[in-house]
């Protein structure tokens, strides 16, 4: 038989049965020798039995997680999301508060939250979502989402586009792309992918480790390694269209335009010789000027730098471009 210490919710003590001593703040169950002293139960910041949220319906049952910290939820709101009854623990047969009490010691509090959290979309004021830098927090966040199947709930369907928790891992994911592409893979969430996958693109898909590629899985993978490939193709095409030729002068020469293009070339080899898919338009312009510092005819630096304009133009479109190309992958 399963003994709590301290839920102090009213509704879950029974002042008329044997074990209602026990269920005190502070005290042993049962009884217990006074040196042995009982762990001290926490209650959910978010998920209290007088909740203010008045979207979510009455609690009429008490989580208990390994870590003894006290859930309070509804059973019609847990079943709807569940297609296995939250793990096979509901629904429950017993009526009375007092009964209502399911030990969950497998989950950790925090684990419990999130996957709560998916379910209700509290607001996110609980500590742990505060600092969306912190990979630690982000961790245990995944965490929690990678046990969702198991209790039942979809994190697809539940993590909804618009939700609080959707909106988490978007904020974490310029921070932490691969975290973030990678659980979005794993449990089939395009959207959240497809806005990660934009802030991958300076990471070489071929430096993943073998661990992350099983995770993101042989389609997402697929997808990631065509976009960045995609990418990188656009720019070269680009990059090849030699700034124009201008009118021949006595100063400037066909002899004297071909030094421009040859140090354009050269500059595209520099480009090229380490081309991530992100590579961000300052650098394009850095290698291009810096081989062609030795043209000194006006026409040409008009003409190059009417190039170098136009490359770095299309190059950023086509940054902006990248969730549409993910997008596409996807269909």
């Amino acid at each position: 038989m399963y003994h709590c210490p301290a839920v102090t919710d009213d509704r879950y003590l029974d002042s008329g049965s044997d074990e209602s001593t026990s269920f005190t703040s502070g005290s042993p169950c049962g009884s217990a020798p006074d040196t042995i002293a009982e762990p001290t139960m926490s209650l959910s910041h978010t998920f209290t039995a007088a909740d203010s949220d008045q979207r979510r319906p009455p609690a009429d049952t008490a989580f208990i997680t390994g870590d003894l910290t006290v859930f309070y939820v509804d059973e019609a709101t847990l079943i709807e999301a569940s297609n296995n009854g939250f793990g096979g623990v509901l629904p429950l047969e017993q009526k009375n508060a007092t009964q209502r009490v399911v030990p969950l010691s497998e989950l950790t509090s925090y684990e419990l939250h999130v996957i709560l959290q998916s379910v209700y979309n509290p607001i996110l004021d609980d500590f742990i979502w505060k600092s969306p830098i912190c990979h630690s927090t982000l961790q245990i966040v995944v965490q929690g989402i990678d046990l969702m199947p198991h209790y039942g709930i979809n994190p697809r369907t539940c993590i909804k586009q618009y939700s609080h928790l959707s909106k988490y891992l978007l904020t974490c994911s310029p921070i932490y792309p691969l975290d973030i592409y990678a659980l979005a893979a794993y449990h089939d969430m395009e959207d959240i992918a497809i806005a990660a996958s934009s802030h991958m693109l300076m990471l070489d898909p071929s430096i993943i480790d073998a661990t992350t590629v099983s995770r993101i899985g042989p389609s997402y993978f697929r997808r990631l390694n065509d976009l960045h490939q995609t990418r990188k193709s656009i720019l070269t095409q680009l990059l090849m269209t030699e700034p124009a030729l201008h009118n021949l002068t006595k100063r400037c020469t066909f002899q004297d335009q071909q030094a421009l293009r040859d140090g354009w070339n050269r500059g595209i080899v520099k480009i090229m010789k380490d081309m991530k898919a992100g590579v961000p338009t300052s650098l394009i312009r850095q290698q291009i000027l810096e081989e062609t510092t030795d043209i000194h005819c006006k026409d040409c630096i008009k003409a190059r730098n009417a190039r170098l304009d136009a490359v770095c133009t299309e190059w950023s479109i086509t940054s902006v471009s990248a969730f549409a190309m993910m997008v596409e992958s996807l269909n």
